[in-house]
């Protein structure tokens, strides 16, 4: 049964002077991001392939995950498709995902990610639903399995499994 987690990234620092593409995490987002990753190492979490946003703080979640999450670096593709890609755009790009992979952690920008959870949870865990349907903040895990193919995923085609996110975030 095919996984997807959605990851979107840690808090970045607002009052930076860099561009959007280039906004580094604040403190608060750092240790989210740390958090988070000995969160998915506690549940056993390991997606075959992990699908990350070009931007830097989507990239500095990755590294403060992996800071404490034993997951080999080998699995990470960074995308330029994700940095503020809409739900059809990360739907596209999932669909585009082999037969043979079973799981797949894409970390990347609100409100796409937002949207696509939405969409995919045709059912699932009613609590981890209510409080995903107010909002996905930073740092927030959704986890979904559904039955179908990667190519056939759309609509209500996944159970929402997990809404998880950092308490201080």
């Amino acid at each position: 049964m095919p996984t997807l987690f959605l990851l979107r990234h840690a808090a970045s620092d607002a009052d930076s002077s860099d561009s959007d593409h280039d906004r580094p995490l604040n403190q608060c987002g750092a240790d989210a991001a740390v958090w988070m990753g000995g969160y998915l190492e506690r549940i056993g979490v390991r997606p075959q392939r992990v699908l990350c946003s070009s931007a830097r703080r989507a990239l500095e979640t990755w590294s403060g995950l992996a800071s404490v999450w034993s997951l080999e670096a080998d699995r990470l593709a960074e995308s330029d498709q994700l940095y503020l890609a809409s739900t059809g755009e990360m739907l596209e790009l999932l669909r585009q995902q082999p037969v043979d992979v079973e799981s797949v952690l894409v970390i990347a920008h609100n409100p796409g990610t937002h949207e696509l959870a939405l969409m995919l949870a045709g059912e699932g865990e009613r609590d981890a639903y209510e409080r995903l349907r107010d909002q996905f903040p930073e740092a927030a895990l959704c986890e979904l399995a559904f039955d179908c193919a990667w190519s056939e995923l759309g609509p209500g085609a996944a159970r929402l499994l997990r809404f998880a996110f950092a308490p201080f975030e």
